[in-house]
């Protein structure tokens, strides 16, 4: 996956809802991540902090568009 070639990415890749996949995407590609503001995503305390740092708390569809603006 390409992350310039949205058009052939699996859903799956692009949209997750575990941090395990979250984070490996962060590690492997060295993308921010948009992390919806819910309790089960509060705690990333377990990972390493350039990994926890990578994610974006959002609180909304709306924050996402304004903090990752398309190219």
């Amino acid at each position: 996956m390409s992350l310039t070639d949205p058009i052939r990415a699996d859903p799956d890749d692009v949209m997750s809802e575990t941090i395990g996949a979250l984070t490996r995407r962060v590690e492997h590609c060295g993308v921010a991540v948009a992390l919806m503001d819910r309790p089960w995503n509060h705690d990333l305390a377990q990972l390493p902090h350039e990994t926890a740092s990578a994610f974006v708390g959002c609180l909304d569809w709306r924050e996402v568009a304004a903090r990752f603006a398309s190219p």
